[in-house]
């Protein structure tokens, strides 16, 4: 079976997948869907905001380089967090789900969750199986 290939399907935004979130013994359901490719470009600028690379230019020819990397590992872990904040807000259906609402009002775990299966449907991992992008 051929499928016409349309702006929808390569937007990502025809598929759409529920994440189940657990509160005690209740089940709710976010909607969420595969980023955009500027979206995660995004979300990868904001994983690697406080990583800095220096390099260096050595010998007369300045053929010879050297690159040092710098990273603060609080701040990489700040930043992380503040990349999957974003990735989830931009990743849900529902617009009302932004940055702040979702940090103010989910649970930590459920940001994690909902993060994880976004980062797979948009190939934001570093193992790009099950990527709905890939």
């Amino acid at each position: 079976m051929t499928t016409k290939l349309t702006p929808a399907i390569l937007a990502g935004t025809s598929y759409v997948e529920k994440v189940p979130l657990k509160i005690e013994d209740q089940t709710f359901e976010v909607e969420i869907r595969p980023l955009t490719h500027t979206e995660k470009k995004q979300v990868e600028a904001c994983e690697q905001a406080s990583v800095k690379v220096n390099t260096k230019s050595a010998g007369t020819t300045g053929k010879l380089n050297t690159q040092t990397f710098e990273v603060n590992a609080g701040e990489l872990v700040r930043d992380q967090g503040t990349a999957q904040l974003k990735a989830v807000a931009l990743g849900t259906v529902d617009a009302e789900w932004n940055e702040e609402t979702i940090n103010q009002l989910w649970k930590s775990e459920w940001v994690e969750q909902v993060y994880q299966r976004i980062a797979e449907i948009s190939g934001l991992n570093r193992t790009k199986q099950n990527s709905f992008r890939g």
